[in-house]
């Protein structure tokens, strides 16, 4: 296993796609801890609190199942950056504020994660997704069904519903 992360390390950056293939960053996620950014995007409606969703493509990890829009830190990335760069790329919009809501680690068949929790407000609807009720979520990707009650909590808890 060491020798497969040291051959790993000698590959030049600009051989890899960007961005990895599924098969890529699975075989890597395995060997280290991934640490990504998650925004928990919620609203209050008439029927009770919302969340927005994204789908999983069929060539992503966990193909047709539901997630909170997120990505990993890249070299160089602050949190701030990952959740600015999935709110311009994947939602077309901009994000008005963003409270840190917690770390939440988890082991899944891809490796370890420590997933960094954001409650995110933007500035308009987003894109690329779907609302679902909090209490009737569709199925969901690897650890998000878990992140999204701390969320919910931070959100009673500072009084915004």
């Amino acid at each position: 296993m060491q020798r497969i992360l040291q051959w790993l390390l000698t590959i030049p950056l600009r051989w890899i796609r960007q961005p990895y293939s599924p098969r890529f960053y699975d075989a890597i996620a395995r060997l280290i801890t991934t640490v990504p950014v998650e925004a928990v995007i919620l609203r209050q409606t008439t029927g009770g609190i919302e969340i927005f969703l994204q789908q999983r493509k069929s060539h992503e990890s966990y193909p047709g199942m539901w997630c909170c829009p997120g990505s990993v830190i890249r070299p160089g990335e602050e949190p701030f950056d990952v959740l600015h760069r999935v709110m311009k790329k994947e939602l077309n919009t901009d994000m008005v504020e963003a409270d840190l809501v917690g770390v939440e680690c988890c082991q899944e068949t891809r490796g370890w994660f420590c997933e960094i929790v954001y409650l995110v407000t933007l500035d308009r609807e987003p894109a690329n997704g779907s609302w679902a009720p909090v209490d009737h979520l569709p199925p969901m990707a690897s650890n998000h069904a878990a992140i999204i009650p701390m969320a919910v909590h931070q959100l009673n808890r500072e009084g915004l519903v």
